[in-house]
């Protein structure tokens, strides 16, 4: 599907499914008529709300970009051929959030580039909500710290803990005295296969010493390593 007009800003109300996410009310502005060259969508494109890039080229310069339209289609409206997000919704809630000039909303979306002086080590970043910053952290960790493989870091269990309570969800694969031992620590644990809750969608590019570019993407979810 192509790119639509980035200064229409028409919009229409939410299909019926997203009735209970639409906090707006749709718009009297007719909606543009169809390019006729556009064609029809082929339905391949991925479902999810939040993607991540992470980006390396051969002078060494990086990327690493997470967006989001929030949950369940952002807000439930589109301009110009792509939905709105639902990210206004983080400037309500804590203090910390309120709406004010020049503040920005905390967030747990963290792209990252890790650099080695002026050299870039890693780029890496992923989507999840919450789940975001440990898979960062056990990417980052896995690769730089035990020397791991990109595919094999990103590809062993993960550790959510909720920073409220006592509660820790962890993926299948940790062994059963690593989890007696959070249980001994006071930690309420929950095991959950790796589809449950996500835990993450890491796409990372690790440069080696020599220059060399190794990627990988999460199979939690879709993605794919590509080199041009």
């Amino acid at each position: 599907t192509p790119a639509g007009d980035p200064w229409d800003e028409d919009r229409l109300g939410a299909p019926a499914e997203c009735g209970p996410f639409e906090p707006y009310a749709p718009s009297a502005i007719p909606m543009p008529a169809p390019d006729a060259d556009a064609g029809e969508p082929d339905g391949s494109e991925p479902e999810a709300q939040t993607t991540h890039l992470s980006v390396v080229d051969r002078h060494g310069n990086a990327v690493s970009l997470t967006y989001t339209f929030g949950v369940a289609f952002g807000s439930g409206n589109w301009a110009a051929g792509t939905f709105l997000n639902s990210a206004n919704n983080n400037f309500g809630g804590p203090e910390s959030n309120r709406r004010g000039p020049g503040r920005t909303p905390r967030t747990t979306t963290a792209p990252t580039i890790v650099l080695d002086g002026d050299r870039v080590r890693l780029v890496v970043g992923s989507p999840g909500s919450g789940y975001i910053p440990p898979a960062i952290v056990h990417t980052v960790l896995y690769t730089l710290v035990y020397g791991l493989d990109p595919w094999s870091a990103v590809a062993m269990p993960r550790v959510y803990p909720d920073v409220s309570s006592r509660s820790v969800e962890v993926e299948m694969g940790f062994t059963p005295e690593a989890l007696a031992g959070l249980r001994r620590r006071g930690y309420e644990v929950e095991v959950r296969g790796p589809t449950e809750q996500g835990f993450g969608g890491v796409h990372v590019v690790l440069v080696r010493k020599d220059g060399t570019l190794v990627g990988a993407a999460d199979p939690r979810r879709d993605g794919a390593a590509v080199g041009y």
